[in-house]
């Protein structure tokens, strides 16, 4: 008994029996408690993950089901995948190469049925990406079932699986502790470290051991390491590294 009439919103597709509750309880909590305008939007769950319904507390997140199968087209009018601001496409095993090609026929199904929603899918054989990318999806990532919060950063902001996914290969870009000591703004040493082509700075390791992400330009840290995204073979020496560091380069403006 379908009757809401969805426009930009999110739909899930093949939501199997192996996502359990849980899975979803953490995408959607991470979802909503963004500040982004796509972290309110209502979300449909297609597929047969919730055969009994869902539970009240998903209810509660402006979720809904379709439980029909993903083969059948009326799965994606009862969802209004036209309408959708985002499609994601769940792979139907995660270990089993063969979901790609599901994924694959799914997304020529969507563009097919002439969807303008950004369209995000999982892939399982990393060689298939550029296969998926080809039919017609916007963002591909590695099955998230384990790390539900790449999804969520996927959909709201698409492109952040790719950075993730380089820092992660052995070439292009990495993400580099340097076990340097240093007391400055923070400000300062992003400043430093770019306009000297070190890299660019991420985080700070604390004297508690505590690694600080995303400090505020004018945060005065003691710091015993950074963690820089350097480019591949642009690695410095700590020497020229300290060098750099306790120059006399303009301070940020506080």
């Amino acid at each position: 008994d379908w009757s809401w009439n969805m426009e930009n919103h999110i739909v899930i597709l093949n939501c199997t029996e192996r996502f359990e509750e849980n899975f979803f309880q953490v995408v959607l909590k991470q979802l909503r408690k963004s500040s982004l305008e796509l972290s309110t939007a209502p979300i449909i769950i297609a597929g047969d993950a919730f055969k009994e319904g869902i539970s009240s507390s998903l209810r509660k997140l402006d979720v809904a089901t379709v439980q029909k199968s993903l083969h059948s087209d009326q799965t994606f009018e009862d969802a209004s995948v036209c309408e959708a601001n985002t499609i994601v496409i769940l792979a139907t095993d995660p270990n089993d190469p063969a979901s790609d090609s599901v994924t694959f026929d799914t997304i020529h199904r969507l563009c097919d049925k002439g969807v303008r929603g950004n369209i995000i899918c999982e892939v399982v054989k990393l060689d298939n990406k550029e296969r998926l990318l080809n039919a017609g999806a916007n963002n591909v990532v590695r099955p998230v079932c384990t790390y539900p919060e790449m999804l969520v950063r996927t959909i709201l902001s698409p492109g952040s699986e790719q950075l993730i996914d380089d820092l992660y290969d052995s070439f292009g870009e990495e993400c580099i502790r340097y076990n340097v000591k240093v007391k400055d703004k923070w400000g300062n040493i992003v400043i430093k470290l770019v306009q000297n082509d070190i890299g660019t700075p991420i985080a700070y390791l604390d004297n508690d051991n505590k690694v600080i992400v995303n400090a505020k330009p004018d945060d005065q840290i003691n710091a015993t390491a950074l963690f820089a995204i350097v480019r591949e073979g642009n690695l410095k020496s700590l020497e020229s590294l300290n060098g750099i560091l306790n120059s006399s380069q303009p301070a940020t403006n506080s």
